[in-house]
């Protein structure tokens, strides 16, 4: 049991630590494309709702979800390329070390609770 714990506890600090790095960063960064972007484009700023998985799976679902996201893109590029580049990176950082936030709380809570209500 020490073992796990000395190698789950670095994995969920390191996962929170980049969430909230990835979030202070993105949430930077879409102020200041609130600040650029007129009042019709402001909605190609919020974060893109991620689809489950089994969405992608049909054609034309698939094509219609990658199509808003070149068109936000190129929205945002228009303005500023750079930083549409890193508001979409802090995006796909924030959901990825989300996914790992919560499989190890799971698994924390897996091994833990059977202990914390005896």
């Amino acid at each position: 049991m020490k073992w796990f714990v000395i190698l789950y506890l670095p994995i969920l600090c390191i996962s929170v630590f980049i969430f909230l790095r990835a979030w202070y960063r993105y949430l930077n960064l879409k102020e200041d494309f609130r600040n650029m972007l007129p009042d019709s484009e402001k909605k190609c700023v919020n974060a893109y709702f991620r689809y489950h998985l089994y969405y992608y799976r049909y054609d034309n679902l698939s094509k219609k979800i990658k199509d808003e996201l070149v068109r936000r893109f190129e929205t945002l590029a228009k303005y500023d390329r750079e930083k549409a580049d890193q508001l979409i990176r802090a995006e796909k950082r924030m959901w990825r070390s989300l996914m790992v936030m919560s499989v190890s709380l799971a698994i924390g809570l897996f091994a833990f609770l059977p202990k914390i209500i005896k």
